[in-house]
């Protein structure tokens, strides 16, 4: 007659491999391209407010359209990068 052995399956959170972290290849880099753009959209927004207290609209308008198109940049990127 067959013995039966029984085993224990894994259930729930235990039964779910940890992800393979070595094939991340990680690099700072666009982490420090996206610290640089968002710095030089803050100086945008300074700029733009500069404007707007000078009453000189078409610097106001200049530096509010650019610090706007470098946030969709941002944001862009920012959804690129790789999640762990």
């Amino acid at each position: 007659m067959r013995e039966q052995t029984t085993t224990k399956r894994a259930i729930g959170r235990a039964a779910v491999a940890p992800p393979d972290r070595s094939r991340y290849k990680r690099s700072g880099g666009i982490a420090a391209y996206l610290l640089v753009m968002v710095s030089l959209q803050i100086f945008l927004l300074v700029v733009a407010v500069e404007g707007v207290l000078a009453h000189q609209p078409g610097l106001a308008r200049a530096a509010a359209g650019l610090s706007v198109g470098l946030w969709l940049i941002v944001m862009t990127l920012r959804r690129l990068m790789p999640h762990e």
